[in-house]
């Protein structure tokens, strides 16, 4: 290849240098990412406020899934063994099976999730298992 002058080179030389800057970029991503850049149980948290309402009688508490992460959760499993409420929970949010209760659909990347019940005090709700996907 024969280059013109002094131009050619100079457009060769930054060709080079922005194929390395892409390379550096994609190597620092691929480092982060294997180290510590993957989601991981801990990013999904699970909390619970009352909210100074009543239904029948009984105060309504509100059970909020937050997910800390770049990948979505899905399959959901609370634990549930002994869970009362007031009134059935829509079970477009949560269905229950024996001891778990399934959370009906999965929380998107730094999304959450919300379902309220009423009853005479929080039912300690555990989060049992739940599948990672990172796309």
């Amino acid at each position: 290849m024969q280059f013109c002058g002094k131009r050619g080179m100079e457009i060769v030389s930054m060709a080079a240098s922005r194929d390395f800057v892409s390379v550096v970029v994609i190597l620092i991503a691929l480092v982060v990412q294997g180290t510590g850049g993957q989601c991981t149980k801990a990013d999904l948290k699970l909390s619970q406020i009352g909210l100074g309402s009543d239904v029948k009688g009984k105060p309504e508490w509100k059970v909020t899934l937050t997910n800390d992460c770049f990948c979505a959760f899905t399959h959901i499993k609370l634990g549930c063994e002994r869970f009362l409420a007031v009134d059935k929970i829509d079970p477009s949010l949560l269905t229950r099976s024996g001891d778990e209760c399934l959370v009906a659909d999965a929380i998107g990347p730094y999304s959450s999730l919300s379902f309220t019940y009423a009853w005479d005090a929080p039912f300690p709700f555990v989060i049992k298992s739940s599948l990672l996907i990172c796309l």
